[in-house]
This record gives C-alpha cells, structure tokens and sequence, in this order.
C-alpha cells in the first residue's frame, strides 16, 4: 500500500475545521424551515429569533460541549499534521476518531434536546457540511489506522 501525501492529513483535518463556518443543521416544523446553526454556532452559542414559530422573542441557546470537542479533534488534528512527532500516526489516527465520535454525539444530543423542547413539532435535518466533517473524521481516523497497522506489520508487531 503506498503512503499517502503528507499533507493530505492537515488538509483533512482543516477542512473540517473551515465546515464549521457552514450550516450543520437545520430545525424545521412543519416542513418550514425554524432555524439554522453553523458549525460555530454550535460552538460559540447564539440566539434564535421564534417570531416565525409563533413565541415573538429571542431566545439564547448555549455551545454544545461535543461541537467543541469535535473542533478540537480537527485543530488537534490539524497541527499535528504540521509537526513530526513520536505519536506517529497515532495522534491524527485518535483525533479522526475521536472527533467522529463527538460528532454523533453532538447528533444524539441536539436530537434529544430538540425533541423535549419542541414537544414533538420540530425536525432536524443536518446538513451537508455536518456529513462532510463526519466522512472525514472517519476517513482520516481510517487512513491513519491504516498506517498503524502498515508501520506494525512491518516491524514484527510494534509500533514506533
């Protein structure tokens, strides 16, 4: 299996980090759309104007702790590309890995809240940049596994 580019990691990785500037997902009731949040919006927190669902004012809706961990698996992820270290492939390999995870988290989370909050009226639907991000935490997390594994096969069981 030939080695991949090195920047093919960091690319990945800031990749991912510039979705976050795009909308993740959407709330929708009744087929109209309520609401949008970017990546850093999920982050950072932000108010959502409800004039259009009928309750006339704004209303502050904090970060998600899992959009925080899953931007900083791609930074993490992203400078560990930059720099040689003794991890290897093993840093990018746990930061894919670990920001995917917090992404379905992230999913399972603001679908529970979504569902007590809107008592049943409200959908979500992520968008394309959210399932981007997640193919490529996996992707990364694969192609870095597949380097572990390569780097053990080769060295009789051990990694470096």
């Amino acid at each position: 299996m030939p080695r991949f580019p090195y920047w093919l990691s960091p690319a990945g990785f800031a990749g991912i980090v510039l979705l976050f500037a795009f909308p993740f997902v959407a709330l929708t009731c009744e087929g109209e759309r309520a609401a949008s949040f970017t990546g850093v919006q999920l982050v950072t927190g932000t108010t959502v104007d409800q004039s259009n669902l009928g309750r006339g004012q704004a209303e502050p809706v904090g970060g998600r702790l899992w959009a925080r961990v899953a931007l900083a698996c791609a930074v993490f992820g992203a400078a560990l590309g930059f720099v040689k270290t003794r991890l290897g492939a093993r840093g990018p390999a746990a930061a894919g890995a670990a920001g995917a995870i917090s992404l379905l988290l992230l999913r399972v989370s603001v679908n529970a809240d979504v569902l007590r909050q809107g008592e049943g009226m409200l959908r979500t639907r992520y968008a394309l940049a959210f399932w981007l991000a997640m193919l490529l935490f996996v992707g990364l997390a694969v192609l870095h596994g597949a380097t572990l594994a390569r780097e053990r096969d080769g060295r009789g069981g051990e990694l470096r």
